[in-house]
């Protein structure tokens, strides 16, 4: 599901992107969830 949230907001993602949904666990992927409600860029969502 967040990989779809994010290509609807950002367009096609890049291989990093997809390579870091594969390898994160339950607790990454929520957090990602609720920073992409107000992140810019997918920088915005992946950053520490």
């Amino acid at each position: 599901m967040l990989h779809a949230q994010l290509q609807q907001k950002f367009g096609d993602l890049p291989e990093w992107v997809n390579q870091r949904l594969q390898h994160a666990d339950i607790t990454v992927l929520q957090h990602w969830v609720v920073r992409i409600i107000h992140a810019q860029s997918l920088h915005d969502v992946f950053e520490s």
